[in-house]
């Protein structure tokens, strides 16, 4: 049995993505839930380097939702209790997570052209879901494709998917680091799992 502390979940608005740039320094992204600068990738599980199974080695996300929630340990662990750094015995666990919809990739078609994602259906039931933050590698820059238009059609407020659009570029050339992480096993700094 899982027990929430005080059986709340704590909402955030502002998120910092640290990361590690291909000349090996630290920097690091701000995410704004209510602003276009919600979107982010993680690893895509089916790329290999050997892969048939995904043709991009990355899955876009937007954020709806960033939370936190404080778990009681006793009635998981038992005693004795896991020890702090300090010494004190560990008596929560805070676990922060994320509420996102999931894009769909669409490859470019000649290599002079970006990529593009769309959403899926969000009567999908792969179109929302919930992601732990360990598994961000940065925020991403998408462009609205404007020659397609806005859907118009949001169904769902939380969603925020009354401004959405029908095709989103993933600029890849947004920072001289967002370039380096499309060049696989070329970046130096970057490590993949």
């Amino acid at each position: 049995r899982v027990i929430m502390k005080d059986n709340h979940i704590f909402s955030h608005k502002i998120m910092r993505i640290k990361y590690s740039g291909y000349d090996t320094r630290r920097d690091e992204d701000l995410v704004h839930v209510e602003t276009d600068n919600c979107n982010f990738f993680i690893l895509d599980p089916a790329f290999g380097s050997n892969s048939a199974d995904s043709q991009h080695p990355y899955c876009y996300r937007r954020i709806l939702g960033i939370f936190h929630a404080n778990f009681d340990l006793i009635p998981l662990l038992g005693y004795p209790l896991p020890i702090s750094a300090n010494g004190d015995s560990l008596r929560e666990l805070t676990v922060e997570f994320l509420w996102v919809r999931w894009y769909k990739f669409h490859p470019a078609t000649t290599p002079y052209e970006l990529d593009t994602t769309s959403f899926l259906p969000i009567s999908s039931n792969d179109s929302l879901g919930f992601i732990c933050l360990i598994n961000i590698i940065r925020a991403c820059h998408l462009i609205p494709r404007f020659t397609l238009a806005q859907s118009g059609n949001g169904t769902a407020s939380l969603a925020n998917d009354k401004c959405e659009w029908n095709a989103y570029f993933v600029n890849k050339f947004v920072d001289c680091e967002m370039f380096m992480r499309y060049l696989w096993g070329d970046a130096i700094g970057h490590t993949y799992s």
